[in-house]
């Protein structure tokens, strides 16, 4: 059904039409920030409108299905929200300029590419960047490159609060122990 309202899907979604994006902006900050965004909630929302009042434009990195099949814990190793419909509703969002969709296990090479003027962070990822990437857990490792990536190119990282109650882990946490939506909002 996502074809019929959003036939560029894969043109709007990639890595060149940012950076062309990207480029054609004069005297505008650009942001930048990632995540699964799978299931998107009101917590997503929540981050993605207080990351957008630190720039004129923000652009997600959204992680692929083929990364959530192969790194996250999710049932049957699927996605809750197939990526397509994960771009279409992140691009719905007034706050939200633009979605890269990528592959990788971070987004280091992606922040390298684009520039942007700042990085965004939820707070929850702040105790990674003292951590060097060589003696590091998987997860430090890519916060770091990421980090790394985002001072390299000069961009200024915000780490922003997280609305609280609202995590994808909580949400899911909540789904798997009850049956009545109710006891979830």
């Amino acid at each position: 059904p996502f074809e019929d309202t959003c036939p560029h899907y894969k043109e709007i979604t990639s890595l060149p039409y940012a950076e062309g994006y990207r480029s054609a902006l004069a005297g505008e900050t650009f942001g930048f920030i990632n995540g699964c965004f799978d299931p998107l909630h009101v917590g997503h929302i929540w981050l993605l409108n207080k990351a957008r009042t630190y720039c004129d434009h923000l652009w997600v990195g959204m992680n692929s299905d083929y990364y959530i099949r192969n790194n996250k814990s999710k049932p049957n190793g699927e996605a809750f929200i197939p990526q397509m419909g994960r771009v279409y509703s992140l691009l719905s969002l007034e706050a939200v300029t633009g979605v890269h969709v990528f592959n990788s296990n971070n987004c280091g090479s992606v922040i390298s590419t684009l520039k942007p003027d700042v990085y965004i962070r939820s707070k929850e990822y702040q105790k990674y960047v003292e951590v060097e990437c060589p003696t590091a857990s998987y997860a430090a490792n890519n916060m770091s490159e990421e980090n790394w990536a985002a001072s390299n190119v000069g961009a200024h990282t915000e780490y922003v609060d997280m609305l609280p109650g609202y995590s994808s882990t909580s949400l899911l946490e909540k789904l798997s122990q009850s049956d009545k939506l109710d006891d979830i909002l």
